[in-house]
């Protein structure tokens, strides 16, 4: 169906309160839109999260020229979205995802045929009809540059029934007659590359190789002041002062993390992949341009002891240019200027590394280079980062 302006405009903010309660993306990543006629599509602005949206907020783009009208931005995909509206008259509403095992299985640039979806998917008839066939995966490119956009419009050509198409290194196209449907889509698209995942991987949480040491908790800093939670414990310590016996041993990394950064909330996360990766117990490169972006080039691991001298030294220089540094056995410490800033760097972290275990097990899988990384990250930290 086309929607009228009204509705798509609507529609589209509903949408992105659905894209993140389904963990579809973090923060301000990826984009959504909804055709309104021949012409003319309606799609999210640049850099704004999807929770504070409004149907005002949502710019209407010619499909001809990519032009708009008004203070506000679009998208700086919204070329992706037009060269679909241009040359897939059946396609009214369109996902950019960031979702986690679609992201994680795009790092291997192949595309994933029907035939291979019969092969190891339980249902794998039920999934070719919703996909409309095979998923190919178009090549990297920077994020909102001319040549990614050229390589996604080069596989919705080239496999004109397909509604998904992986984007190397960077998330999904999901497409489909209306809202319900692209979301379809992507919620069988990332049951694909999960199953897929698995079966290349065989990774298993183990639960008993976790750190003896537990967790460090998370706190807030406010001022001079850091309020600490550790389970069910909930203390405020003034910052600098001399530990006393009341003093949690376990905020000492957190006290080293504010005096050295700027800072001001710091979380301990346990998740799946984030665990794996922690096991591995080595510095891992970064395969998604988000996780370069939020996280930073490379993520190190450092072993899970005392904090103090040497180790908080070596505390200091892992989170330097970093948001986050996994901890041997442990899990990884997440930074933040805010803890929303904290639980997109934990979300992220969580996709980016389940994506670096892929590339671990499999033979010539290359990271974002090192340039374009620099990039992605200097362009995030510059723009993205401090819009709302």
């Amino acid at each position: 169906m086309v929607y009228t302006e009204e509705e798509a405009r609507r529609i589209i903010v509903q949408a992105g309160h659905r894209l993140v309660k389904k963990g579809l993306t973090a923060r301000t990543w990826g984009n959504i839109s909804a055709r309104i006629s021949d012409t003319h599509f309606a799609i999210t602005p640049s850099g704004r999260a999807y929770e504070t949206l409004q149907p005002e907020d949502i710019v209407v783009v010619k499909i001809e020229d990519c032009s708009w009208e008004g203070d506000q931005k679009p998208s700086s995909e919204k070329g992706i979205h037009a060269d679909v509206y241009r040359t897939r008259p059946g396609v009214n509403f369109v996902i950019h995802t960031h979702q986690a095992a679609a992201s994680a299985w795009s790092i291997l640039g192949k595309h994933i045929s029907a035939a291979d979806l019969m092969i190891s998917q339980d249902n794998g008839a039920e999934q070719i009809r919703i996909l409309g066939g095979g998923i190919p995966c178009a090549a990297y490119g920077l994020s909102g540059t001319k040549k990614l956009r050229e390589n996604v419009a080069r596989m919705t050509q080239e496999y004109p029934e397909s509604r998904a198409v992986l984007m190397r290194n960077h998330g999904a196209l999901c497409m489909g007659r209306d809202e319900d449907e692209a979301f379809e889509v992507a919620h069988t698209l990332e049951q694909v590359c999960e199953k897929l995942y698995q079966d290349k991987t065989g990774i298993i949480f183990q639960s008993e190789k976790l750190s003896a040491r537990g967790s460090y908790g998370r706190s807030l800093r406010r001022g001079n002041r850091a309020a600490f939670r550790l389970g069910d414990r909930k203390e405020v310590y003034r910052l600098g002062k001399r530990p006393d016996g009341r003093r949690a041993p376990e905020f000492r990394l957190h006290e080293i993390i504010y005096r050295h950064t700027e800072k001001n909330c710091v979380l301990h996360v346990r998740t799946p992949y984030v665990m794996a990766a922690s096991m591995e117990g080595k510095t891992l490169k970064g395969y998604l341009d988000d996780a370069v972006q939020i996280v930073g080039l490379t993520l190190c691991c450092i072993p899970d002891r005392e904090f103090t001298g040497r180790q908080a030294k070596r505390l200091e220089a892992a989170l330097l240019g970093r948001s986050a540094v996994l901890l041997k056995d442990n899990g990884a410490i997440c930074v933040g200027k805010t803890p929303d800033d904290a639980r997109a760097v934990a979300a992220v972290l969580e996709k980016g590394c389940q994506a670096a275990l892929l590339a671990e097990r499999t033979e010539g899988v290359k990271p974002v280079s090192l340039a374009h990384a620099w990039l992605e990250r200097m362009i995030y930290q510059r723009k993205y980062s401090k819009l709302k």
